[in-house]
């Protein structure tokens, strides 16, 4: 897959903005496509900007950017890069940065504790607004991901301080890696997995075709995956779901037919991808988080509004965004 339009990764100066730099060098690579690093630079003080007329200069050197160079020339050497320091509100300025990229990438800022799986506003007004597809780059988990080796406890055989000190610091520089995403993922784990949601009452042929093509360029297979729930009766019932005349084998029968339906011209025209299919009953946000548990990518289709209105998540969307356990992809529809 060779891109005209470059990869676009923004970048804070946190460790989630590295995060989505070192995601987004791996992407540019496989899609043989250029790098842009960009950091935007917020007002220090929107009200006193708009009052006085005033704005602060940007910086010469940018600190940020040059943070985020360093990490992807250490994973992506041969990748062309580039950076830009740009000015505004970053929720306002990055979505439209989706107009001038084959792929946007940002990571999550969230808090501690249980909220540590809240989406930071700025990655969800890029997910919910931009134009093309978005990367939202999650925080590892605790535990060992699936496919990622275990950190080696260094220094606990150590015969000699100067030899556990050595360990050590070789210890903090590996959980380092893995946190900002540079260790390598483990090739014995078996391959990949993107699992890609199928929206049953939308065309989710973007979608589906985003999941195969970076399938393609990433030797991972594609798993789609689709939901049903059990029709509203249209009388009351005791229990909706012993309703006469729901047949629970019939339903994702037809469900399957139609997930299959959708798949074939895209695996056809992807014959060296392995595609699999499912259909699951139940609550389709929390049927994709249980999904992302063993998937390295999750891939979510965003409808287009009608009208005037503006571009949005659904609740699926939005609650999948807010509890993936793995990097999801938005992909407008």
């Amino acid at each position: 897959m060779s891109s005209t339009f470059p990869v676009i990764a923004a970048l804070d100066g946190s460790p989630d903005g590295l995060r989505a730099a070192t995601w987004a060098a791996r992407a540019a690579r496989r899609r043989d496509a250029a790098l842009r690093l960009v950091h935007v630079w917020p007002y220090r003080s929107e009200r006193a900007a708009r009052e006085t007329g005033r704005i602060e200069p940007l910086p010469e050197e940018n600190p940020v950017l040059a943070e985020g160079m360093e990490v992807v020339c250490r994973i992506a050497p041969d990748v062309p890069v580039s950076t830009t320091t740009l000015r505004g509100m970053p929720r306002e300025v990055l979505p439209e940065l989706g107009r001038e990229a084959d792929l946007l990438v940002v990571g999550s800022r969230g808090l501690g504790g249980f909220r540590s799986l809240l989406l930071g506003s700025v990655g969800l007004a890029v997910a919910s607004r931009a134009a093309c597809p978005v990367i939202v780059v999650r925080r590892p988990p605790q535990s060992r991901p699936r496919g990622w080796p275990r950190l080696a406890v260094h220094g606990e055989r150590a015969e000699e301080a100067g030899g556990a000190r050595a360990a050590g610091e070789g210890a903090a520089e590996t959980d380092r890696d893995r946190e900002l995403g540079l260790t390598e993922r483990d090739p014995s784990a078996g391959p990949p997995v993107i699992v890609v949601g199928v929206d049953p009452d939308a065309d989710s042929r973007r979608a589906l075709s985003f999941a195969v093509e970076a399938a393609e360029g990433w030797g991972a297979r594609v798993h789609a995956l689709t939901t049903w729930s059990w029709p509203v009766p249209p009388v009351p019932a005791f229990d909706p779901y012993l309703s006469p005349g729901f047949d629970a084998d019939e339903i994702n029968r037809d469900e399957r037919q139609n997930l299959e339906r959708a798949l074939a011209p895209v695996a056809d025209a992807h014959p060296g991808v392995e595609v699999t299919a499912e259909v699951m009953p139940g609550d389709a946000a929390a049927q994709l988080v249980a999904a992302s548990a063993e998937a390295d990518l999750l891939v979510l289709g965003r409808r287009e509004p009608r009208g005037l209105l503006h571009p949005r998540l659904g609740p699926v969307g939005h609650a999948t965004l807010l509890h993936s356990e793995c990097p999801v992809a938005v992909v407008p529809l």
